[in-house]
């Protein structure tokens, strides 16, 4: 299973923690049911429940750099929230040069978005309005992230979810030619029998 990366547009906000000794970032991390971007050949939505919140230490960190760590499940400096449209968070950002220029960025606006790492244990694919859509019904939240670009990257789908989406499309195309295929028997079938009852 490959880590994959996701980017979303959140409203972030930063308040003072009831003692006013810490800052507290607050916002959105994983979106439900909503589509991504094109990610090349493929759009994305993540379903409700697809993410168990307490089997694992989840963490928050700067823009996914595994050496600065704002926060922690494990320890609750991190809180996570599932609601019917989505997962919140809620950090208590540590009082370090890292935390203190992710108050500072998020604050002037140069931090607008949100981003999360997941491993997938289960998905499935289908054609919606002409796109084919992933779902991803079962896997593992490993991070959140603010970070400053919050677009969808092609390049964070892995070589393997690409073979997956180009052999989908080969099946869906595959059962397409077939019913091309199977309309003109059916239409003479037809004509047979009409010219029999004459």
């Amino acid at each position: 299973m490959k880590h994959e990366v996701r980017y979303i547009n959140a409203d972030l906000e930063v308040r003072s923690s009831e003692d006013e000794k810490s800052s507290i970032l607050t916002g959105r991390a994983v979106p439900f049911n909503e589509l991504s971007e094109d990610l090349g050949g493929f759009r994305e939505r993540i379903a409700p429940g697809a993410f168990d919140l307490n089997v694992r230490d989840i963490k928050a960190l700067w823009s996914h750099d595994s050496s600065r760590v704002l926060g922690s499940t494990r320890v609750k400096t991190l809180k996570l929230e599932e609601k019917s449209n989505g997962i919140d968070f809620e950090l208590d950002l540590p009082d370090t040069t890292t935390g203190k220029d992710a108050v500072e960025s998020i604050q002037r606006g140069d931090i607008d978005a949100m981003s999360f790492g997941f491993m997938v244990h289960e998905d499935n694919f289908e054609q919606i309005d002409g796109d084919i859509v992933r779902t991803v019904l079962r896997g593992d939240l490993i991070e959140i992230s603010p970070v400053a670009f919050p677009a969808y990257s092609q390049t964070d789908v892995s070589a393997e979810l690409r073979e997956r989406i180009a052999s989908f499309t080969d099946t869906e195309a595959e059962e397409d030619h077939e019913e091309e295929e199977s309309f003109p028997i059916s239409a003479l079938e037809m004509e047979l029998d009409l010219l029999a009852l004459e």
